[in-house]
């Protein structure tokens, strides 16, 4: 059989990684004597003009047709699948929207199978008996025992010539239950890991096959569940010398230590990211990260203390939040002294205690659908697709508005500049907003002046 695995964009992506899941998949399939090609949109980002979905299928000519679905590219993704249900392919749909909301897809022309959770141990059953239907099967994915994990396949990606970064999982699942999160539903509360042997071997084979390797990506969704045994894989990788830069998802702060930062900085890290979700003590405790803010505290100290650029993301409009106590937020990460900051509008998905809340509570609850949390700092608010009492959609536009400038995380372009001074009125924020550009104007030219000194 010969298939096609797609992975579409959103308009805001700025990191060109390549799907892991789909590598795994091809390889899986590829194993099995299959044909497989990944249309992957992310690894255009930085490089020339991607095929079309129409000229792929009409090169390749695919037996079936795969999609990976985030619920950020809901609409785009159906668009694109009601678009190619005229070639009447059996058409496969997974990743974390199909898993959560499987409803979603069933009244979607074209759908043949929806694939809800881990895909690899049946994606070979799919594939060998896949046919068009009318109406789509629903199939159960299975938890993968990732001592059998297959390595990724990415030379099956068109445009894997130009790869640059390296997703690597060394452990999946993740045993905490924090409200507003859903992947204990996508790969579920079980903690299970690699052999890191196995992980850094990976790691050296893929350093020779793709010749433009620079970084490698750590997307485990809690690598520091055993950080003995993380620290053990950080230990091989360096003694190996393998030498690429590295970047560590989904860090919490309970459990590290010293020997981790220093661990990570040898690794290639030149930062550190840490889920602080709130500054606020009534906020953070309803998250039940399982971790209380002086943890955050002292892993966030031992990271600057450590030499590495301090990261902290945050989250508003949890349960209890308002505007006053998102200034908490902003007040700790002043007094943490971060270096770059993710103000993220909550997202309620469904199932996660975060939906459960704000429908007992009443809230307003907007389409949840095609939306993402997660995007590059800058100062474009997104629309909050929930709304409280006491924190309507106007106030958790300005709180991230403050937030963003109290904080100075936008870039320095004249887009941004505009949105500051529209902003300004709009958020009735005029003083603080002439306060905030006044700091980074004095930084910049005290750089400048600093830099001039030197070079005379």
């Amino acid at each position: 059989m010969k298939v096609l695995f797609i992975r579409l964009k959103k308009d805001t992506d700025f990191n060109p990684v390549p799907h892991l899941g789909l590598g795994m998949l091809a390889s899986i399939l590829k194993a099995g004597k299959h044909e497989v090609k990944v249309l992957d949109y992310l690894l255009f980002l930085n490089s020339a003009r991607a095929p079309s979905i129409e000229d792929a299928i009409h090169d390749f000519k695919p037996d079936t047709i795969g999609f990976s679905i985030y619920t950020a590219t809901y609409r785009s993704s159906i668009r694109a699948i009601e678009n190619i249900s005229r070639y009447r392919l059996p058409i496969m749909v997974g990743g974390p929207h199909p898993t959560l909301y499987a409803d979603d897809m069933r009244s979607i022309p074209g759908i043949s199978y929806i694939v809800r959770g881990e895909a690899e141990d049946v994606i070979s059953e799919i594939v060998q008996s896949a046919s068009y239907k009318e109406m789509p099967e629903v199939i159960e994915g299975k938890k993968t025992d990732m001592k059998k994990i297959s390595t990724p396949d990415f030379k099956s990606f068109y445009n894997w010539e130009t790869l640059s970064q390296y997703p690597l999982q060394t452990s999946r699942g993740c045993p905490f239950n924090c409200s507003f999160c859903s992947v204990k539903y996508i790969s579920s509360r079980i903690w299970r890991s690699r052999d890191y042997m196995l992980c850094v071997d990976e790691l050296e084979h893929a350093k020779k096959e793709y010749p433009h390797l620079e970084y490698v990506k750590i997307v485990d969704d809690a690598p520091t569940i055993d950080i003995v045994r993380f620290k053990n894989f950080l230990k091989e990788y360096i003694s190996r010398g393998i030498n690429l830069k590295m970047t560590i998802d989904n860090v919490r702060a309970d459990n590290i230590d010293g020997e981790f930062i220093e661990l990570a900085k040898a690794a290639g890290n030149n930062n550190l990211c840490i889920g602080v979700e709130s500054g606020n003590e009534e906020v953070f405790k309803e998250v039940n990260k399982g971790e209380t803010l002086d943890e955050v505290k002292r892993a966030a100290s031992l990271i600057k203390a450590g030499g590495l650029a301090l990261g902290l993301c945050f989250v508003i409009g949890l349960p209890h939040d308002n505007i006053k106590r998102v200034k908490d937020s902003i007040n700790l990460s002043k007094e943490l002294k971060a270096d770059f900051i993710f103000w993220n509008m909550v997202h309620p998905m469904d199932r996660t205690k975060v939906m459960e809340w704000f429908k007992e509570n009443g809230a307003r609850i907007y389409d949840t659908r095609n939306y993402t949390s997660y995007d590059a700092p800058s100062l474009r608010v997104q629309e909050p697709v929930v709304a409280t009492r006491d924190f309507s959609r106007y106030s958790r536009k300005r709180a991230y508005f403050i937030a963003a400038v109290e904080t100075e995380q936008y870039p320095a372009t004249p887009r941004e500049f505009l949105l500051l001074f529209t902003g300004a009125f709009k958020y009735n924020y005029l003083w603080g907003v002439t306060k905030a550009f006044s700091r980074r104007l004095y930084k910049k030219l005290r750089n400048v002046y600093i830099k001039s000194r030197g070079r005379a």
